[in-house]
């Protein structure tokens, strides 16, 4: 659904890379971060999942708004604006 142009997810943390945390899509690699995996704290794995699922993230912002703005839906005061923000943040709009 997004026109950005991000790689395509999914993205994964693939084992193979065992002196940092990488993320990869099909086409790639997309990132890494600067830890050793063996020694990397609980936050950053954490960062890594997230990372991981940033397409999917977008892609569901993305769906619900479009389905908010087609059903003509009124959702508590200032979250379709807030959700508005957050995938212009991400798609630099």
């Amino acid at each position: 659904m997004s026109n950005t142009k991000h790689t395509p997810g999914p993205w994964t943390t693939p084992d193979a890379y065992p002196n940092a945390i990488q993320v990869t899509s099909a086409s790639g690699w997309i990132c890494s971060l600067e830890v050793n995996k063996v020694n990397a704290t609980e936050e950053q794995k954490a960062n890594a999942r997230l990372i991981k699922q940033a397409p999917d993230l977008l892609d569901i912002c993305e769906s619900i708004l479009a389905e908010v703005d087609y059903e003509g839906l009124q959702l508590e005061s200032g979250r379709v604006a807030k959700l508005r923000a957050v995938i212009a943040k991400a798609t630099a709009q």
